[in-house]
């Protein structure tokens, strides 16, 4: 499960700053059953944080999506509808360009720094 206080920028005052200000948005892309309606998938990402948004799309649409990102999912075909899937954060600039990964267990305001130096033309100190 994601760490629901870093899409807030509760790890560290400076993230949630520089979150807000580069306008970030968190998602989860979601591989929907014929059994999960919009609004579930939309009330479960928001149970991570208030800002999250469920996202999804056809078969083929995730399969490209997956396959763009390095990441795998695979449904299992037995009724009770588990899914397989990577566990990492994509992060993709807001012109659709994938610029990077990140894993559970990462350091937040490493993270932060590293964004940073992709975003901002001036260091960033965070301790």
């Amino acid at each position: 499960m994601p760490n629901k206080s870093f899409a807030n920028g509760h790890t560290h005052p400076e993230s949630g700053r520089r979150f807000r200000r580069w306008r970030s948005r968190f998602c989860f892309c979601v591989r929907r059953s014929a059994r999960d309606s919009l609004a579930e998938i939309g009330s479960y990402a928001r149970n991570f944080d208030p800002s999250i948004r469920g996202v999804t799309g056809s078969e083929e649409q995730l399969s490209k999506l997956a396959s763009s990102l390095g990441i795998r999912f695979e449904v299992s075909p037995s009724d009770n509808y588990t899914v397989a899937h990577s566990i990492a954060f994509s992060i993709i600039d807001p012109q659709g360009a994938f610029r990077g990964r990140f894993r559970p267990g990462f350091d937040a305001p490493a993270l932060v720094r590293d964004l940073a130096s992709r975003f901002e033309r001036r260091p960033v100190r965070l301790e």
